[in-house]
């Protein structure tokens, strides 16, 4: 607000503090270089996450099994065979067991791996917390990136019904 002092015949305005308005050019300019840098803020130290492959098609796929480094021998070989019929190899993925992980963040994983698409295999999307609910073998894109979520592999070996779930999603993703 403006304080008007009378000052015998001619009336000062004075303006106080509170009361400077700047146009959104002078902002700027004032402000051109931030005092703090957010995306030095946003960006934790990447912790190394342990992985199985190589990630060179940015396939990252997710799997819960406790007791293993990243999966026993017969989820591998699974694993595996679906790989092949997808026309991919394990240099193509990064396999991740999110027992092992202290870090069970989508982002924390999605800041480390780049992906473009995500696996879950036996992980729920809330045990990554992923902010969204996907139902398993819905593909499901968020935050650009495809997401699947299937059961876990050793379920995929013997139920015959959970692998037809998953063929057609596999297919479309992968464009086969």
């Amino acid at each position: 607000m403006y304080k008007s002092t009378k000052n015998h015949c001619n009336t000062e305005t004075i303006m106080g503090l509170n009361d400077i308005q700047l146009t959104p050019a002078l902002v700027h300019q004032l402000y051109c270089n931030s005092l703090v840098d957010i995306n030095i803020i946003n960006q934790k130290d990447t912790i190394p996450v342990p992985h199985l492959g190589k990630n060179e098609k940015q396939v990252l796929i997710l799997v819960n099994e406790p007791g293993f480094a990243y999966l026993p021998d017969a989820g591998l070989l699974k694993l595996t065979e679906i790989l092949n019929a997808c026309l991919l190899s394990l240099a193509d993925v990064a396999i991740v067991n999110t027992s092992s992980l202290q870090e069970k963040n989508y982002q924390v994983l999605n800041n480390y791996f780049k992906p473009a698409v995500v696996l879950c295999m036996g992980v729920a999307a809330t045990d990554i917390e992923l902010p969204i609910k996907i139902p398993n073998y819905q593909v499901q894109q968020y935050d650009h990136k495809i997401y699947l979520l299937s059961c876990a592999l050793h379920e995929l070996a013997q139920n015959q019904e959970e692998k037809k779930k998953l063929w057609p999603c596999l297919k479309t993703i992968f464009k086969l």
